[in-house]
């Protein structure tokens, strides 16, 4: 799920928007990844964001995708733990 969820909104989405600037890119990508979170109710939709966040700004400043979905499937068996 992670590689899907990061190849998508930060390998695809993002690049795709970044003409736009930082800071609508980068929303963007939260405002999505936050939709198909939200089932996790509201401190989870919030850790979602924040993660979102974070991965977008190292994503914009590194351009290295792989550290982010080794990231978000780390967070994913941690989480399943």
């Amino acid at each position: 799920n992670g590689l899907y969820e990061e190849t998508f909104l930060t390998g695809v989405l993002l690049p795709a928007l970044e003409g736009s600037g930082a800071s609508f890119a980068i929303g963007v990508t939260v405002l999505v990844r936050l939709l198909y979170h939200l089932y996790q109710g509201p401190v989870g939709a919030l850790s979602v964001a924040l993660f979102g966040v974070v991965m977008g700004i190292f994503y914009w400043r590194t351009r290295a995708l792989w550290p982010i979905v080794f990231a978000h499937m780390f967070a994913d068996v941690v989480a399943f733990i």
